[in-house]
């Protein structure tokens, strides 16, 4: 059993002809391989977590273990 993810990032909703492909692709996908699960993330919809430049600059110099008294350093945390 695989998982596949499908982000819907199109403010159009169901107006959206990329929408409407992919979800013409999803039915067909899932009648292929009716054992895999299909999970959706519609960015619309979903509550993100802010994260601009600073975060994800604090973010690598953590992962590299670098000064974790950063600008980044909370924002990278928190996100």
């Amino acid at each position: 059993m695989a998982k596949l993810l499908h982000i819907q990032a199109s403010p159009m909703a169901e107006r959206s002809y990329s929408i409407r492909t992919a979800r013409f692709f999803l039915e067909a996908y899932q009648a292929a391989n009716p054992r895999d699960v299909i999970e959706e993330l519609d960015l619309w919809k979903t509550a993100l977590p802010a994260f601009d430049a600073a975060a994800a600059s604090g973010k690598y110099k953590i992962m590299r273990g670098l000064d974790r008294r950063c600008p980044g350093h909370r924002a990278a945390e928190d996100g």
